[in-house]
C-alpha cells in the first residue's frame, strides 16, 4: 500500500515501444495553522505548503522556530480542526492565557 503522502502516476518511457510505468511522487498540501487564546475565535496565522503527515509536530515545530511559544507546554491545545474532506488540512493551536503573543 502507498503512504496517503505518496501519489502514483503513470509515466511515459522514451523507449521504442512507448509503454508507460509508474511513478510515486510525494504530494504537496496547503496546512492551514489558526491560533488562539481560550474563549477567543480563531484566526488564521498562515498557510504553510508541506508533505502530510505528522502535521501537529510540523506545526510545534514552526511555533518554536518563530518563537510564538517557548515550550509545548504553552498550548493549552493542538488539534486538527478542519471539516469535511479537508480535515487533515487545518491545524488549531490554542495559547495559554499566560503566553503573550501579537501578530504584529
Amino acid at each position: 500500500m502507498i503512504p496517503d503522502f505518496l501519489r502514483t502516476f503513470p509515466v511515459p518511457r522514451h523507449g521504442p515501444d512507448g509503454t508507460a510505468s509508474e511513478v510515486s511522487v510525494p504530494v504537496e498540501e496547503p496546512l492551514e495553522l489558526q491560533l488562539r487564546y481560550p474563549g477567543d475565535p480563531p484566526s488564521t496565522l498562515v498557510v504553510l505548503m508541506r508533505t502530510p503527515g505528522d502535521d501537529l509536530d510540523f506545526v510545534t515545530g514552526f511555533l518554536l522556530s518563530e518563537r510564538i511559544i517557548d515550550s509545548p507546554s504553552d498550548l493549552v491545545e493542538l488539534r486538527e480542526a478542519g471539516i469535511g474532506r479537508n480535515t487533515h488540512n487545518i491545524v488549531l493551536a490554542t495559547l495559554s492565557p499566560e503566553r503573550s503573543f501579537s501578530p504584529r
